[in-house]
């Protein structure tokens, strides 16, 4: 396997969303034939049907549980024939296909074969036939989220006692890639053409690499499982030779195989700081509801420095020690206690025999966060070396000082290296190679620059550039929260390429916006890709609200299993983030049930996450007697997390007990929350 690119490696969302991605080919759409018959509609596989059925009924479902008591009677009424309308739609399933963009969820407000979607439907048999026609002539690719900008669609929506949330969930694109249903031979009188059964399965079906980019690319492809690889219509076999794969509710498909805890367990990892509190000396802890005192909140200047001086001698010898790993780490620790001052130590380190210490020293140099580094990574980032004597320090070295610029952003360098930056990766944006100009975006991340921000909105809407490139631009859009850029990114939501949809999912989460939910929500049900949901999840967590709370409770419930880890992650995401007590409940509901053994450590996680004090006695019961070190270990985090002070008598009696080093490593990071 090739190895992962720089950009993988530091940053979290693209490590989340691709560093498991297990790829196979992306089948190809075929059009209809100028000759063939007008009754030689296309029709989706029962399978591919039938999630769509589900995901009207989902739908159905709540528009009868909506509590309404400002609609008049009148609306009332209206509403009710509406829901029957939907029924109705959803029983003859005969959904609208797309043949004109292969491999991407694309709204189809009317089909080329005059069928309507779900909306469509309800305006054309409510007696707005002409803008159902006006629609479809000018915005028949429109996401409700645009067409919510109409005022008749607007005035439709209020008369029939509907709100744009509800319609927006409602409107499912019209995708999944489709191959053409010939009619019966006689209609063509082609015997090549064969109606028979579905040939078996071609190619591995594993989702196991057969070719391409290992970061996708320009070579599309998806993961085994995801619908944008079915040949989603009975009686031909895809042309992608992917052979024909289950689209089901409960699929078991993941980008790990069976294994599929660990791709929550991997996007855990990637970003556990952000619930974890390192109580840092130089730092000030921040503040949240309910948060006691933080060592490093409230220290005194004098003993901060005490401590910090007292370190420096330490850290400066191990910038020595024979063990590589420890001189890496030695570097960014000594540069965030010494500043300025750790500049002379580290520049030798650039020409360390160990890559992983090249590269900690240029990241160290950013992490001092003194301007004295800045000529340094200024020239490594234009030519991968210190000066003209010395060679390259390593194939990632540009992207690597870029990043570490970035992290001296945000460590008091000044704004004017913005400019240098923008200079040099900016004008040059045609003759800059993936790796460096994914950099630039992971810089434009860490510290926003109106060009680099133009820029990322460039490569975002550019369906040609490179994968890795559209993923950082992606993300660095999630950081303006902008909900005019919501129609765009619901597109990539739902486009081809498997990792910036990941991507995508990841950034809507921080949107602002009263159509995100209903919009996550129906991309959840009519997504495939078992990693991808779970970041729709997520992102579900962080958005909050009733409505979200309710989708992510009954997902905990009875959704496909490979989303309940996900869902309570997220159900713990949005207690946190939100301070609500329903999410809170979910959880403790699903904890008295009992998770299964696959589930036990993420449920533990979301209880830590969610800040649940009443969690606490089933999380010390599983500190105690959970037979996984894995179990164990995140039970320990997690009352960590939840910050109960009676729990630390029995994390430090663990600590003397615990035979696992993975758990003891758990118990120790767990006192590190209440500052030991």
């Amino acid at each position: 396997m090739a190895a992962p690119r720089w950009s993988l490696r530091w940053s979290s969302l693209a490590l989340s969303a691709a560093l498991l991605a297990f790829l196979a080919p992306l089948g190809t759409a075929q059009q209809p034939g100028a000759g063939e018959a007008a009754n030689a509609r296309p029709t989706l596989a029962p399978e591919v049907t039938a999630r769509y059925v589900a995901h009207y009924e989902a739908v159905e479902l709540e528009l009868r549980e909506a509590h309404v008591p400002e609609l008049t009677a009148a609306q009332r009424a209206a509403r009710d024939h509406a829901i029957e309308l939907l029924v109705g739609y959803r029983q003859a399933a005969d959904f609208g296909v797309n043949v004109a963009f292969p491999g991407a969820r694309v709204p189809h407000f009317r089909d080329d074969w005059g069928r309507h979607c779900a909306v469509a439907h309800l305006m054309h048999s409510t007696g707005a036939a002409a803008l159902v026609d006006d629609i479809a002539a000018t915005q028949n690719h429109a996401w409700l989220s645009e067409l919510a900008e109409r005022e008749d669609v607007r005035a439709w929506a209020d008369s029939n006692g509907l709100s744009l949330a509800e319609l927006t969930r409602m409107h499912g694109p019209g995708f999944v890639p489709i191959v053409f249903v010939p009619p019966p031979a006689d209609v063509f009188a082609d015997p090549s053409l064969d109606t028979g059964a579905t040939p078996p399965a071609q190619g591995t079906g594993t989702g196991a690499p057969t070719g391409g980019s290992a970061t996708g690319g320009r070579s599309r492809r998806a993961v085994t499982g995801d619908c944008s690889t079915d040949a989603a219509v009975a009686g031909r076999p895809s042309t992608s030779g992917g052979g024909q794969r289950s689209v089901s509710g409960d699929s078991r498909s993941s980008v790990t195989g069976a294994g599929h805890v660990d791709d929550w367990w991997t996007w855990w990892e990637l970003n556990k700081s952000e619930f974890l509190e390192l109580n840092r000396l130089a730092v000030p802890a921040p503040p949240h509801q309910g948060s006691r005192y933080r060592f490093g909140s409230g220290i005194e200047a004098s003993l901060r420095d005490r401590i910090a001086a007292a370190a420096r001698p330490e850290l400066a010898e191990a910038l020595s020690d024979p063990d590589a790993a420890v001189r890496a780490r030695a570097a960014v620790a000594y540069a965030r206690i010494a500043g300025g001052e750790a500049i002379p130590a580290l520049m030798p380190l650039l020409h360390d025999p160990s890559m992983e210490v090249r590269h900690a020293a240029i990241l160290g140099l950013g992490a001092s966060g003194s301007p004295a580094a800045v000529p340094a990574l200024l020239r490594i980032a234009g030519e991968g070396r210190v000066s003209e004597r010395s060679g390259d320090i390593s194939a990632w070295a540009r992207p690597l000082a870029l990043t570490a610029l970035g992290l001296g952003r945000r460590h008091g360098l000044p704004d004017s290296i913005d400019d240098f930056v923008a200079d040099m990766f900016v004008d040059d944006a045609d003759d800059t190679g993936d790796d460096l100009a994914a950099a630039s975006l992971v810089y434009d991340r860490l510290s926003r620059n109106q060009d680099l921000d133009a820029r990322a909105l460039a490569v975002f809407r550019d369906e040609r550039a490179d994968s890795l490139q559209r993923c950082r631009a992606t993300e660095a859009l999630g950081l303006s929260a902008d909900g005019v850029l919501l129609p765009q990114m619901t597109s990539a939501l739902s486009g081809p390429d498997l990792e910036v949809r990941r991507s995508a999912a990841l950034t809507l989460g921080g949107f602002a916006h009263p159509l995100i939910v209903a919009r996550l929500k129906t991309a959840f049900e009519l997504e495939e890709d078992p990693l991808t949901r779970g970041f729709i999840l997520l992102a579900l967590g962080r958005q909050g609200g009733t409505s979200a709370c309710d989708f992510l409770r009954r997902t905990l419930d009875d959704g496909p299993a490979t989303a309940r880890p996900w869902a309570a992650l997220a159900l713990g995401l949005l207690a946190r983030t939100h301070a609500d007590d329903d999410a809170r409940l979910a959880l403790r509901a699903a904890v008295r049930r009992g998770p299964t053994t696959a589930d036990a450590a993420a449920f533990a996680l979301a209880c830590g996450i969610a800040r649940d004090g009443h969690a606490t006695d089933w999380l010390t019961d599983t500190l105690v007697e959970g037979s996984a070190p894995r179990l164990r270990m995140t039970a320990a985090l997690a009352l960590g997390m939840v910050d109960a002070e009676e729990t630390r008598p029995l994390l430090r009696e663990r600590l003397t007990v615990e035979s696992s080093p993975l758990v003891k490593a758990g118990l120790a990071q767990a006192l590190g929350q209440f500052g030991e």
